[in-house]
């Protein structure tokens, strides 16, 4: 009988998928629970990885006051869906569960209902978002006002109560919550730092044939996700930062993943954000691409871009949860080819690039004015070789022995019987 995986998340994230997809083709039965509806996503796709999906097919509002009779009138035309996944998950028999978080809010309340093997995995660690903001700006105010704080207890108690714990940054952020705001909790001590690595089945030949080599204009492109929240005002970072580009005639390409939103809602809400940037004629909208296409799309262009505005003690503040995170934007972009520019804030992402001698880092919105001149610097024949070496090296199949033995470890220190 093959041991049974469960992963729990709010919507399908394409980590946690290249996980599921290698444990899939060792043998074990990969389960996938998913909370929210996601309209805009194949489900044809993530079935590669998973034997089974669960939807609860919850809408995604906002909990507010406001949003109250929207959640109650989701909550009852749901119910069918709900009472049809909680009967699947009561059949289940799991080796080990797998939570990814956020929110933490469900994994918490995983932990608290099931008594077997549970290994937390919060995605983005909310808390140090929290605690590192300082209040200099508007922008910081409302953005620590807006974490509620019954979500801050439920990512604490699942460090505490959890079996095993994974994440994705810097090692240091860990050590950071333990002398930190965590000081006096106990967190599990059986964890393992797995980085969003690239997959065998997304790498794509390098693209000899760029865009660049058409029209003689650099293409720099940005990929990411997108859940309920209107970008317009929450990621002012990514428009701040292609002015400086299109401004010197350098094309800037998105590519925006909905989470929970559908293709057409994703591109509706940034073409507002984005504003007088069509105007340039440099800045590109796309239509969202599933998975395993955009690395393939992506490839044509030159360099792949990630930002974090406010660097430097000039614009405001430094953002810890900058300084430790990484995204699986790094993988794509290195799955597609491409070196990337990306701000000095982002110190873990820094370390890395630098091993690899693809560190191209820009501190400011000022920096990136120059990043034309930068480019006319730059041997790219030579960049494209180290991220063909970054890229076998910075692999998920290369490190999935150390994960597998670590899934082993937690299931099998506390086996259940069923």
């Amino acid at each position: 009988m093959k041991k049974q995986i469960v992963f729990i998340e709010s919507y399908p994230e394409i980590m946690t998928y290249k996980i599921a997809r290698i444990l899939r083709k060792k043998g074990y039965e990969t389960i996938s629970i998913r909370l929210l509806k996601s309209k805009g996503l194949s489900e044809d796709f993530y079935k590669k990885a998973y034997d089974k999906i669960i939807h609860f097919n919850l809408a995604y509002h906002k909990i507010n006051i406001k949003n109250i009779p929207s959640i109650l009138k989701s909550s009852i035309m749901g119910m069918k869906d709900f009472l049809k996944a909680y009967n699947q998950i009561r059949k289940l028999k799991p080796y080990l569960v797998v939570g990814r978080a956020y929110p933490s809010w469900p994994i918490a309340m995983a932990r608290y209902l099931y008594k077997g093997p549970l290994i937390y995995f919060p995605y983005d660690i909310r808390s140090i978002t929290q605690v590192s903001q300082t209040k200099e700006s508007k922008n910081e105010t409302k953005r620590l006002s807006d974490l509620k704080q019954f979500e801050l207890d439920a990512e604490k108690y699942c460090f505490k109560n959890a079996d095993g714990i994974i994440h994705k940054g810097s090692p240091e952020e860990i050590e950071h919550l333990k002398n930190g705001i965590y000081k006096d909790v106990k967190i599990c001590n059986k964890i393992i730092n797995i980085l969003p690595y690239c997959s065998e089945e997304f790498i794509v030949p390098i693209n000899n044939n760029k865009l660049s080599k058409k029209d003689n204009e650099i293409h720099t492109v940005y990929i990411g996700a997108s859940g309920g929240t209107d970008p317009k005002g929450t990621c002012d970072e990514l428009f701040d930062y292609s002015w400086p580009l299109v401004n010197k005639k350098i094309h800037v390409h998105f590519y925006i993943k909905p989470n929970t939103l559908t293709k057409d809602e994703i591109v509706r809400l940034y073409k507002n954000a984005a504003g007088d940037l069509f105007d340039t004629g440099y800045f590109h909208l796309h239509h969202p691409l599933e998975p395993d296409e955009i690395v393939q799309e992506i490839s044509k262009y030159d360099y792949g871009l990630t930002f974090y505005n406010h660097v430097g003690d000039d614009q405001g503040y430094s953002d810890l949860n900058a300084k430790f995170t990484t995204g699986n934007k790094i993988a794509s972009y290195f799955e597609a080819g491409l070196p990337l520019f990306y701000s000095t804030a982002f110190d873990f992402l820094h370390e890395t690039m630098k091993k690899y001698n693809l560190d191209l880092p820009i501190k400011d919105l000022k920096d990136a004015e120059k990043i034309g001149e930068k480019i006319k610097d730059l041997d790219y024949n030579k960049l494209i070789e180290r991220v063909s070496a970054a890229r076998e090296d910075y692999l998920m199949e290369k490190h999935f022995p150390e994960i597998e033995k670590f899934f082993k470890e937690v299931a099998e220190k506390k086996i259940i019987t069923y």
